[in-house]
Parts: structure tokens; C-alpha cells; sequence
């Protein structure tokens, strides 16, 4: 008896699960420009940049993660605050933006949050610097 009054709470719970479906990855625009790295994206209404996470190929328990507060607003038009990073000549690079909508979250609207991802192999020859692109 002590056994199905402690798995009942456990099977309703999990039957209980939300039915929003997740979000998959926007597509980022990476680019060489001047010589700097210059990653756009394609912010909705009010939304704002909250975090940009950068790691090496697909090692996400390595790389670096830069929060902003308060968060910037952007176009489409401007590059993204790029923090300081040491890319180095033949390695694939991952940046992961997350964007977040203050109405959306207050109006419980779902999601209220929008990640966009870049992929490109950094490339340097001399002082040009150029990106091959990568799929997601």
C-alpha cells in the first residue's frame, strides 16, 4: 500500500507534462568585418540580447558565457557585442545567442525567449581573416 501511494503522486506528475513544444535554434549570420568578427541576428519586437555563449566545436562544458545587464537592444542591421575572445586559425566555433522579450514574459506568453546559433571555422592567413560557414 505505502508503494502506490508514493508511485501515484510520481505517475500523475509525470503525465503532467507541458505541451509547448520547444524552440528549435535560429540561424545566425557570422562575418569578417574590418578584420572583427561581426555575428547578426534577427531580433522580434522588443526582444534583447540576454547572453551570448561561445565554445570550441561542440565542446559545450568548455567556452565562455558573457551575460549582459542590462541587455542591449539590436537590429538586424547591427553586430552583436562581440566579448573578448581568442580565436584560433582552423577551428570551428559555436556562438549561441539568447534573446528575451520582456512583454512576451509578462504577458506568460510562450516562449518568451528565442536562441539563435552561428557556426563558422575560423580562418586566418596573415592579417586577412575570413569564416567558412557551418550548419547548426
Amino acid at each position: 500500500m505505502k508503494k502506490i501511494v508514493f508511485l501515484l503522486p510520481c505517475i500523475l506528475l509525470a503525465a503532467c507534462q507541458s505541451q509547448r513544444p520547444v524552440s528549435p535554434d535560429l540561424q545566425a549570420q557570422a562575418a569578417v568585418i574590418n578584420n572583427q568578427l561581426c555575428v547578426k541576428i534577427n531580433p522580434q519586437g522588443d526582444e534583447k540580447v540576454r547572453s551570448i555563449f561561445i565554445y570550441e566545436g561542440n565542446n559545450t562544458g568548455g567556452g565562455m558565457m558573457k551575460e549582459f545587464y542590462p541587455q542591449p537592444q539590436v537590429s538586424s542591421n547591427d553586430c552583436l557585442p562581440a566579448p573578448p575572445y581568442t580565436y584560433q586559425s582552423g577551428k570551428t566555433y559555436t556562438w549561441k545567442i539568447d534573446l528575451q522579450s520582456a512583454q512576451r514574459l509578462e504577458k506568460g506568453d510562450y516562449p518568451s525567449t528565442r536562441i539563435f546559433t552561428a557556426r563558422f571555422t575560423w580562418k586566418q592567413d596573415g592579417v586577412t581573416t575570413s569564416l567558412g560557414q557551418d550548419s547548426p
